[in-house]
């Protein structure tokens, strides 16, 4: 009977401190044993909370806050771009985040150099760096605007090299002034070597898309032969395009064609009609062409009517 006392009774006449470190040794065993286990419920933790994990809009989101509240969410400005790029892979719709993220920051660049000016407003410096960035993402609209500022040097240096290269790469994505702006450079050698039969082609493009400066400059380069085969019944049809859309030159070049019968018949009344309304409208070649015009025809007229007066008078002296 005594025996299952002796243990609890040996055990109560044990010493305070071995009570005590056998406690310690229990507890740093079950600490050591409870690591692991920690260590991957963090790491599950944070797996559960990685960007791929994270729905797309949220991310969104979180950059927008942060770019709004002044903060880059990236190490550098433009140079980051590439890690948005980046960022955006293994998402199923990472083809919209780029232009979703470039379309916003355009906006914000526009905003930022718009209220530059102002004490409050940030400095122009950011508005550029979010207009260079939203370019980098290939966001079209702001690859075109950055390119024009740098053809005109407004607010950046000028670098016709580089305004050409945005405007190729904003043209690639079908906006009409792009194409058109990289058709003129390469037309007149601006950032680079002349290529006129290129500048025909992005002329073309922007010229279908109704663009008429782009009609104008493409009838040019058929009434001289450049760049393309001379054609001068495709030089008076994109003068025509250019003339309902209201071109003064188109309207005055092709009154010349329609003068010697060049891809037009020859037609001295329809001459006269564009040549007026090239006129009206401030063209000085075809006020001059017009003037003379008219000059020519009221010379005309009185030299007949003195020859109709004439012809009488020495009829009767006979």
């Amino acid at each position: 009977m005594t025996t299952r006392l002796r243990p609890a009774a040996a055990r109560r006449g044990l010493p305070g401190w071995r009570l005590l470190t056998r406690g310690g040794l229990r507890l740093i065993i079950a600490f050591v044993l409870s690591v692991p286990l920690l260590f991957a419920g963090v790491q599950a933790s944070a797996q559960a909370q990685t960007p791929s994990d994270i729905p797309l809009e949220d991310q969104f989101e979180v950059m927008l806050d942060a770019l709004l509240a002044g903060d880059d969410p990236f190490d550098q400005l433009p140079q980051s771009a590439a890690d948005i790029l980046r960022y955006a892979e293994g998402f199923p719709s990472r083809a919209y985040f780029p232009e979703a993220y470039g379309a916003h920051l355009y906006s914000l660049s526009q905003q930022a150099l718009r209220s530059a000016a102002s004490a409050q407003a940030p400095p122009a410096a950011q508005g550029f760096d979010f207009l260079k960035l939203a370019a980098l993402t290939g966001h079209a609209p702001a690859q075109l605007d950055l390119g024009a500022r740098l053809a005109l040097g407004d607010g950046l240096g000028q670098d016709l090299a580089q305004a050409r290269i945005w405007f190729e790469q904003a043209a690639q994505s079908g906006l009409r002034d792009a194409q058109f702006n990289l058709a003129l450079m390469l037309d007149l050698g601006q950032g680079g070597s002349t290529d006129r039969a290129a500048a025909a082609e992005w002329y073309q493009r922007a010229a279908e898309a109704g663009d008429t400066a782009a009609q104008f400059r493409l009838a040019t380069l058929y009434e001289r032969g450049e760049g393309v085969a001379q054609d001068w019944g495709q030089a008076a049809a994109w003068y025509g395009r250019a003339v309902e859309g209201g071109s003064a030159a188109a309207a005055y070049n092709l009154a010349i064609l329609h003068r010697h019968g060049r891809g037009v018949a020859m037609d001295p009344e329809r001459e006269q009609a564009l040549l007026a309304q090239a006129a009206l409208t401030g063209d000085a070649p075809a006020q001059t062409a017009l003037m003379k015009t008219f000059w020519a025809g009221l010379t005309a007229r009185l030299f007949d009517n003195w020859s109709a007066d004439e012809a009488p008078q020495s009829a009767d002296s006979q």
